[in-house]
């Protein structure tokens, strides 16, 4: 139990992470003010990582390990970590970063009333040097201030946030193919209430081949359909969700763009021009060039405004 009377939950979830599991574990198990338990689920490692927290078990007992029968995958690990945990706030943890020793005690002092708080961090290479002073000005993250811009623009790493226990319950039960657990914890929290960010590094994130690729990935045509491909999806599994009752149309509006281009659909005079209002004149553009030369035509023009 912290000094503020909250007990502090820490959900971490493992794959094949023996290279680097040690010092993520010791940095969380020596934060500046007490974690009350750390829940690892381990998503069927292949390597020494189940031996590891097995080790560390034995000395800290606030460690508790579920394992996966098979692997799941990151989301579905997530899930069941942060649905195992007790504690009044929950903050996850990749296998392979670094936590700075006050992470906790700012982020628990800095939440207030939000549903949810996260951090910047500075960035080390897979040797631990360090590469750059700040992930939010890595990825260009910017205040989000509405549920409709962040169903774009999801922002919030996973490995750097903390939740309240109302917005665990309430995104208890994610999507079966719903790609990213952050993303869904980020609008479930919107959703009831305020988010917050701190720009303060809190911790190293570690960029290396096995997680780096997302952040470096080159903007293309066809990484910008993947992309739309994968937003897509995740709207038409929430949209009929009772907790984003009051944001349907905000996704509808949102599964009707992405289809445009994904199935090369016509769009109506009325559909471009709420597009321009919503989202700005590049992307009606897009919509009329779909509409005029179809994928050809939106390649042609995404290569030539992503330069």
């Amino acid at each position: 139990m912290t000094t503020m009377g909250k007990s502090i939950s820490v959900a971490l979830a493992t794959y094949n992470g023996e290279l680097f599991l040690k010092m993520q574990l010791d940095s969380i198990l020596q934060q500046s003010i007490s974690i009350d338990e750390i829940v690892i689920v381990d998503d069927a490692s292949m390597d020494g990582t189940v031996e590891i927290i097995k080790e560390y078990q034995i000395t800290n007992p606030l460690i508790k390990l579920i394992k996966n029968p098979s692997n799941f995958g990151p989301t579905k690990s997530f899930e069941i970590a942060v649905n195992n945990c007790h504690g009044d706030l929950i903050v996850l943890s990749d296998q392979d970063d670094i936590w700075y020793k006050n992470k906790v005690a700012v982020l628990v002092s800095n939440i207030g009333n939000a549903k949810l708080i996260h951090h910047d961090a500075s960035l080390i290479d897979d040797k631990g040097n360090k590469i750059g002073e700040s992930l939010l000005e890595f990825i260009d993250y910017y205040p989000i201030e509405s549920f409709f811009v962040r169903l774009m623009r999801e922002g919030v790493h996973g490995c750097c946030l903390m939740m309240t226990k109302e917005v665990a319950f309430a995104a208890r039960d994610i999507p079966a193919g719903f790609i990213y657990h952050d993303f869904f914890y980020n609008l479930v929290a919107c959703s009831l209430g305020d988010i917050k960010t701190i720009n303060l590094p809190l911790m190293s994130y570690r960029l290396h081949g096995n997680n780096a690729c997302g952040l470096f990935a080159e903007k293309s045509y066809t990484r910008a359909m993947k992309d739309y491909s994968k937003n897509l999806n995740n709207m038409r599994l929430i949209v009929d969700l009772p907790i984003f009752n009051q944001y349907k149309s905000d996704i509808q509006f949102y599964i009707d763009y992405y289809s445009k281009f994904i199935y090369q659909q016509s769009s109506s005079i009325y559909f471009m021009s709420r597009v321009a209002k919503l989202l700005g004149l590049k992307k009606a553009l897009g919509l009329f060039i779909n509409n005029m030369f179809g994928k050809a035509g939106v390649k042609f023009f995404y290569d030539r405004i992503s330069k």
